[in-house]
């Protein structure tokens, strides 16, 4: 990586992760500790369906489909599993990794926690209770 990459990659508030096309997380930047409780070395090699939880996994199975045939897929809400198990709702975006040559080697997801959406949603459906 170069050194402004790295820079930017590693202040990111967004938690990032790259797999392949088996699941095997290859990169996550340090703001997985923060949306996911793991260190991200030790994401390193692991399995990104343990962040998946199983009602979830057909789904996001044919999301990595349509990324792996150069779609990139934005706006995606769900909730993922964190270190202890515990759902966290996110926003989510994929995008294919693809080599020198334009095959895809990878995908990139980027998650935004939404727990401020989901917060103000509670909100306004409160008031409008209270009103009505």
């Amino acid at each position: 990586m170069s050194l402004c990459f790295a820079a930017v990659f590693d202040n990111m508030e967004d938690a990032v992760i790259a797999h392949d096309a088996n699941g095997v997380i290859f990169l996550a930047n340090p703001a997985v500790k923060n949306t996911f409780g793991y260190d991200p070395e030790t994401l390193i090699g692991k399995d990104v369906r343990i962040l998946i939880p199983a009602r979830l996994r057909p789904g996001y199975e044919q999301l990595i489909k349509e990324v792996y045939q150069g779609r990139k897929i934005t706006g995606k809400t769900s909730s993922w599993l964190n270190s202890e198990g515990v759902l966290v709702p996110v926003s989510l975006i994929l995008a294919p990794i693809n080599d020198q040559q334009g095959a895809s080697i990878g995908v990139s997801a980027i998650f935004r926690t939404i727990y401020r959406e989901i917060d103000a949603e509670v909100e306004r459906n409160h008031l409008r209770a209270i009103i009505e």
